[in-house]
């Protein structure tokens, strides 16, 4: 089983999955960003910023997800980066040398030298779920998954 974004349009045809929670592409920028103040931002506001993506080669569905998203756009080849490590991009943005697009669930490990910004559309924001192979009849998947529903209900 894996906890994972779910990006991946095919999955059903092989996996069983659990849905935890919906979450969303932020733009990660320093707080004392100009932008750290809105409460949501679109891809027109960064088209000035040097903007920190998600390895394709690296983070295969996830930065095929981001980097359609952004190419959407058709913003300046010359503004982007792309980064092999979230923290590290994290590290960048705080330093107030870029702008990390990265999930708003890294925004529950990090200090308050770094502001997350959701981006406004419902086309940013994707599932968190649990994932096994549907041909996996291993018990501990149920009672794990009876956990998490436990938890979720629960916290």
């Amino acid at each position: 089983m894996i906890l994972t974004l779910n990006l991946d349009k095919d999955i059903s045809s092989w996996c069983d999955t659990f849905l935890l929670y919906e979450d969303i592409l932020c733009a990660a920028v320093s707080k004392n960003h100009p932008l750290a103040k809105q409460k949501k931002v679109s891809i027109k506001d960064l088209i000035f910023e040097r903007i920190l993506l998600p390895s394709e080669e690296i983070f295969k569905g996830y930065g095929a997800f981001v980097n359609e998203m952004l190419n959407s756009e058709n913003l300046s080849k010359d503004i982007i980066f792309e980064y092999e490590c979230i923290y590290s991009s994290l590290l960048i943005a705080e330093a107030g040398e870029g702008i990390a697009i990265i999930p708003n669930m890294f925004k529950a490990n990090r200090n308050d030298n770094v502001c997350f910004i959701p981006f406004s559309g419902n086309q940013y924001s994707f599932d968190v779920v649990a994932a096994w192979k549907k041909t996996d009849n291993n018990p501990a998947i149920k009672k794990f998954l009876q956990a998490l529903s436990d938890t979720l209900e629960n916290p």
